[in-house]
C-alpha cells in the first residue's frame, strides 16, 4: 500500500463517518424538540404547607416565603407557597389565628384584598358559608395587571378562601385572561386537603 492510499483510505473514513456524526447530531437535536414539546406545562406535584396543616397540588416547583401581615387589627405571620405556569400564578396563603373568633372577618378582608389588588370587581362569588370546623367562600373577579390602565391586560382571578380551626387559608389562581385554563384551575382547588 503506498502513502497516497493509506491517505485516500483515511480520507474515505472520514467521509463516511461525516454523515453518520451529521445525522447522529440531527437525530439527537430531534429528539430533544420532541421531548421538549411532550414536556407538560403543567407538571403537579404534592406539596405540604410548613405547618404541616395541609396538602396541596401545584402545577410547578413552589417556592415559599412568610411574612407579617395586618389582619383585623393584629400582626400574623403568612407564609406563602406559589408556583407560575407562563404567566399564571398558582398560590397558596396560610396562617396561624390568635383569635379564631376573627376567621370570618379575617376571610371578608382578605377578599377585598384580593379584589383590590388587581384593581377589579367581583363576578361571581359564593357567600361565606359557615360551618361546623370553620367558614368557607369561592369567588373570581376581573381586573387589570396593577399599574397599568385597566382593561389594558385583562386579568381573571380565582380564589378560595377557608378559615378552619384556628387556620386561615387562601387559595389563589391569577393571570391574563386569554391564558385561563379552567380545568387546571379545578385541578388547583380540589387538590387542598386540608390536614
Amino acid at each position: 500500500m503506498l502513502i497516497s492510499d493509506l491517505h485516500m483510505s483515511s480520507l474515505s473514513i472520514r467521509r463516511s463517518w461525516l454523515p453518520r456524526r451529521l445525522l447522529s447530531g440531527s437525530f439527537m437535536l430531534l429528539l430533544c424538540l420532541v421531548c421538549i414539546a411532550c414536556t407538560p406545562r403543567h407538571d403537579w406535584r404534592e406539596v405540604q404547607g410548613k405547618d404541616g396543616t395541609y396538602l396541596a397540588w401545584l402545577p410547578a416547583k413552589p417556592m415559599s416565603q412568610s411574612r407579617p401581615v395586618m389582619l383585623e387589627g393584629s400582626e400574623i405571620n403568612m407564609t406563602m407557597t406559589a408556583a407560575r405556569v407562563d404567566h399564571m400564578t398558582y398560590a397558596i396563603s396560610s396562617a396561624h389565628l390568635p383569635d379564631p373568633t376573627q376567621a370570618d372577618a379575617v376571610l371578608q378582608q382578605l377578599k377585598a384584598a384580593l379584589v383590590s389588588n388587581i384593581n377589579g370587581h367581583i363576578v361571581q362569588e359564593t357567600e361565606l358559608q359557615p360551618g361546623v370546623t370553620g367558614s368557607r367562600m369561592t369567588l373570581e373577579a376581573t381586573g387589570a395587571m396593577p399599574g397599568v390602565k385597566k382593561g389594558k391586560v385583562p386579568l381573571i382571578l380565582v380564589a378560595h378562601l377557608i378559615a378552619h380551626q384556628e387556620h386561615i387559608y387562601q387559595l389563589v389562581v391569577v393571570g391574563p385572561e386569554t391564558e385561563v385554563e379552567r380545568e387546571q384551575i379545578a385541578t388547583f382547588l380540589t387538590g387542598f386537603r386540608l390536614r
